[in-house]
């Protein structure tokens, strides 16, 4: 009970250490120098973890959004395609979707029969 009591008073003790260095209050005695430095120090190693998170984030993000941007490029050529096949034979458009339906009519078919 005495060492989570001390531990606590030890992080609080290093907490105000951090707010004064943060406000530019700094300790003239030797222990609370130590106990900024150790304080700033560890706030630091902190914010190193949260931007290498954050960075790493953001490079996926980005690579996402890459991906998606080729991936829109690939559907518009895709559309135009269909558009140009349904102006120029639409017979053949029509064949396309009507194959479409009939394999997955006899698919549905085929799994409750069997």
């Amino acid at each position: 009970m005495e060492s989570a009591e001390q531990k606590r008073a030890e992080t609080e003790e290093y907490s105000e250490a951090l707010q004064q260095a943060e406000q530019g209050e700094i300790a003239h005695s030797k222990s609370g120098m130590r106990k900024q430095i150790v304080a700033v120090t560890a706030d630091n190693a902190d914010l190193k973890k949260r931007l290498s998170r954050s960075m790493q984030e953001t490079l996926d993000i980005d690579k996402e959004n890459k991906e998606l941007k080729e991936y829109k490029v690939k559907a518009a050529k895709a559309l135009e395609l269909l558009a140009k096949l349904e102006r120029e034979n639409p017979a053949a458009y029509n064949a396309l979707f009507e194959t479409e339906r009939k394999s997955s009519n006899s698919a549905k078919r085929n799994l409750w029969t069997k």
